[in-house]
C-alpha cells in the first residue's frame, strides 16, 4: 500500500489511559494496527506510549502499566505539594526509562517516530521546540529513546526538566504543542511523501470544557496569572504544584479546544480520525484514585460505540499494511 499511516498521542499523565483503552479495543479489531502503522507520534504521556509501542508492548499491557506502575510511581514518589519543589524526581523517571529501554536509540527503529519536547536554553542560546525523530538526515535520530520519552513529559512543576545530549534542560512537548498530529505530518511531507497519501488517527486523553467568563474584563495581570478568587470559573490547576493560571491554561488549550483536529481534518480529508472521551470534570494528570480511573477508561470505552470510531476502524482496513 502506498499509504502513509500515522498513530499520534497527545498528553495528559495518567489520563494516556484513555489513549491506551482506544488503543486496545482498534487493536482488538485490526491487529496490524500498530505493526503496520508508518509512524508513531506522541507528546508526553503520548510519548511514554509510543517508546513502550515501538519496543514491543501490546497496548493491553499499556493500559495495564498505567493501572499499575504509573499510579504507584505517583503515590510513592509525590514530595508533598512543596511549590519550590517538582512534585516528582526527574532524575528517578529518567532511570527507571534507561532501565527500560537501556541505549536503544530512535534510529535503531524502523519506525518513524516523533516525540516532541522543548529546550529551555541557556546563555546564549535561546529555547526552541524540539522534535525528537529519525527520519532521514535527523539532526536528533541518536537520541536516545529513554531521553526522548523524559525530554516529552518533564511538566514543570510535575518534574524538573531532563537534561541529556547537547540541551541543558528539555520540557514537556504541549510548549510545541499537545497534539503531535501536524507536526508529524509536517515531518512526513518534508520526507517526501505526498499529503493525500497521508492517514493519521489520533489518540486523546479526554476533553476538558475551559471557560472563564465575563469577569476577565476586568482582569489585571494578577487574575490572568493566578485566578480570581471571587470569580470562579472552569479553569483546573495545569501545574502540580502550582495555582490555576487562566493565561497559562489558555496557551496551553489542548486538552479543552479541537483545533488541532479540525486542522488535522481539513489537511486530511476522509482520511483522518480523532478518538477521545469528553469528560464531565477534571481528572488530575497524576490521578490515582481506582474509581475515577475505572470512571476514565469506562468514558474511553464508550467512544469505541461512536460513528468517530468506526472511521477508525474503516481507515485501518483500508490503509494500514500487514507489517511494518
Amino acid at each position: 500500500m502506498s499509504s502513509f499511516t500515522i498513530l499520534s498521542f497527545v498528553g495528559g499523565g495518567i489520563r494516556g489511559l484513555a489513549s491506551a483503552t482506544l488503543l486496545n479495543a482498534l487493536f482488538e479489531k485490526h491487529s496490524n494496527v500498530v505493526s503496520g502503522a508508518s509512524m508513531l507520534a506522541g507528546t508526553s504521556t503520548g510519548g511514554t506510549i509510543i517508546a513502550a509501542l515501538v519496543n514491543g508492548e501490546s497496548p493491553q499491557e499499556i493500559v495495564t502499566t498505567y493501572r499499575t506502575t504509573d499510579r504507584e510511581f505517583y503515590i510513592k514518589y509525590y514530595s508533598g505539594g512543596d511549590p519550590t519543589k517538582p512534585a516528582y524526581p526527574v532524575e528517578l523517571f529518567a532511570a527507571g526509562m534507561y532501565a527500560k529501554y537501556g541505549l536503544q536509540k530512535l534510529s535503531d527503529k524502523n519506525q518513524k517516530l516523533l516525540f516532541t519536547s522543548f529546550d529551555v536554553g541557556q546563555k546564549g542560546t535561546p529555547w526552541q521546540p524540539l522534535l525528537l525523530h529519525n527520519f532521514p538526515d535527523s539532526p536528533t535520530a541518536d537520541t536516545k529513546l529513554a531521553d526522548a520519552v523524559v525530554a516529552t513529559s518533564a511538566m514543570p512543576g510535575m518534574f524538573g526538566s531532563h537534561k541529556f545530549g547537547n540541551y541543558q534542560g528539555t520540557i514537556d512537548g504541549a510548549f510545541v504543542n499537545h497534539d503531535p498530529t501536524l507536526a508529524a505530518i509536517a515531518l512526513a511531507i518534508n520526507s517526501g511523501v505526498n499529503p493525500s497519501d497521508i492517514v493519521a488517527i489520533c489518540f486523546g486523553t479526554g476533553l476538558m470544557a475551559n471557560s472563564l467568563g465575563s469577569a476577565t474584563q476586568s482582569w489585571g495581570f494578577q487574575q490572568w496569572q493566578t485566578g480570581d478568587p471571587d470569580n470562579p470559573y472552569n479553569v483546573p490547576p495545569l501545574l502540580i504544584n502550582g495555582l490555576p493560571s487562566p493565561v497559562l491554561n489558555a496557551s496551553l488549550n489542548g486538552t479543552s479546544t479541537s483545533l488541532i483536529p479540525d486542522l488535522a481534518r481539513m489537511m486530511l480529508p476522509g482520511r483522518y480520525a480523532y478518538l477521545n472521551p469528553t469528560l464531565p470534570n477534571y481528572i488530575p494528570e497524576n490521578e490515582t484514585n481506582n474509581l475515577v480511573l475505572d470512571e476514565l477508561e469506562g468514558l474511553a470505552k464508550a467512544v469505541t460505540l461512536t460513528p468517530e470510531f468506526d472511521i477508525a476502524k474503516r481507515l485501518v482496513k483500508d490503509h494500514w499494511s500487514l507489517a511494518i
